[in-house]
C-alpha cells in the first residue's frame, strides 16, 4: 500500500488545521509551550507511577519518580543550556527515593 487516500474535502481540512496549528503555535511564547511539553510530559510520568504503583507498590513508585524528576531536570539543564547536565545531579536526586523505598522494605519485614 502506498498510502492513505485522502480525498478532496478532507486535504482542505488538514490544510485549515495546519494553517491555524502554525498560526496559534507563532501566537504563544516559547516558554509557554515549553511549559505545556513539561505539563504534558508530567502526565505521562504520572501514567507510569500509577502503574508502577499497582503492580510493585510504592516504594518502587517512590524510586521511579525520583529517578524520573533526576533525569528530567537534568534534561532540561541541557535543553536550556543552564549549567553541565551531570549524572551524578540526576543520581542525588533519585536517591531519596531509593532510600525510602529501602526503608519500606525495612519496616515491612519486621512488620510480618
Amino acid at each position: 500500500m502506498d498510502g492513505v487516500y485522502v480525498g478532496r474535502n478532507q486535504q482542505a481540512v488538514l490544510m485549515i488545521v495546519a494553517f491555524l496549528w502554525k498560526r496559534i503555535m507563532n501566537m504563544i511564547p516559547k516558554d509557554k509551550l515549553q511549559h505545556f511539553a513539561l505539563g504534558v510530559l508530567s502526565i505521562a510520568c504520572a501514567v507510569v507511577a500509577l502503574a508502577i504503583n499497582k503492580v510493585w507498590g510504592f516504594g518502587p513508585t517512590l524510586a521511579y519518580t525520583t529517578t524520573a524528576v533526576g533525569v528530567l531536570y537534568e534534561f532540561q539543564q541541557w535543553y536550556r543550556h543552564e549549567g553541565q547536565p551531570d549524572p551524578l545531579d540526576a543520581a542525588a536526586t533519585a536517591l531519596p527515593g531509593w532510600l525510602a523505598w529501602g526503608v519500606l522494605k525495612l519496616v515491612e519485614l519486621r512488620m510480618f
